[in-house]
């Protein structure tokens, strides 16, 4: 698979900040559809939540909603986004950061979300091992499934990189992979597979338990309609007691 864009450090931050800027609604098709099915996947008994890669900040604002006595961090690589988060999320931890190195210890938050940003990472299994050691108990992760990389050339600088910042492909397996053993940092279980079928403009119409029914539903019968494809994945993966001491 070719490498992420070619572009310097430098560079690269240019472009999710110019990205933030262009951001054209708070509150996408896919973010409604993706905070919903994670909403409801979280423990009852999270404290303390940190978004990794929050972006402008839609699902940290919607856990707000449902969990008010949560206490929420969130981290992005971009200013614009924190900047953002900042007018719709009441929290004051929000900080930029680098998720390679998150700047926390080990065993800081109950719960762990990484929704929609190992796609962006060559060094996914890096970053996956950093959300394993800031996690007490439970890591919720989201990737689109299967998105085709698009690589496509800037008309201004004439740099290739591919489209919406997207470098890996990933599979149910694939993303499996990554935490079907225990890591250098944790012991770590798959506790819940989810694929999220239910994404359009008609199906987003119907209430999520009923989204959420069909979407298991097909999950069930994959084998057999192997020509319908999952629109995103999701685990909820659980740290084991051992490796929290």
């Amino acid at each position: 698979m070719p490498e992420t864009n070619d572009l310097h450090p430098k560079e690269l931050l240019d472009y999710y900040e110019n990205e933030a800027e262009e951001v054209p609604i708070f509150g996408s098709l896919r973010e409604i559809s993706l905070a919903e099915n994670i909403i409801k996947m979280l423990p009852e008994s999270a404290h303390t939540l940190i978004d990794v890669g929050c972006g402008e900040g839609y699902l940290l604002y919607r856990i707000q909603e449902k969990y008010p006595t949560t206490t929420l961090y969130g981290l992005d690589i971009s200013d614009g986004r924190i900047t953002t988060t900042k007018k719709h999320v009441t929290t004051r931890n929000l900080l930029r950061g680098d998720v390679l190195s998150l700047p926390f210890p080990d065993n800081s938050f109950d719960v762990v979300i990484c929704s929609e940003l190992l796609e962006h990472m060559d060094a996914y299994k890096k970053v996956a091992d950093e959300l394993v050691r800031i996690s007490k108990k439970h890591i919720i992760i989201t990737v689109p499934n299967e998105l085709t990389l698009v690589q496509v050339m800037c008309p201004k600088c004439k740099t290739k990189h591919y489209l919406d910042g997207h470098v890996n492909f990933f599979t149910d397996k694939k993303l499996k992979d990554i935490f079907a053993k225990d890591t250098t940092i944790g012991q770590i279980a798959i506790r819940k597979f989810h694929a999220i079928y239910t994404y359009n403009r008609l199906t987003m119409k119907l209430p999520l338990f009923i989204r959420i029914f069909l979407d298991q539903t097909l999950q069930k019968f994959q084998k057999k309609i192997s020509f319908l494809k999952p629109n995103f994945l999701m685990l909820i993966i659980e740290k084991k007691e051992s490796s929290r001491q």
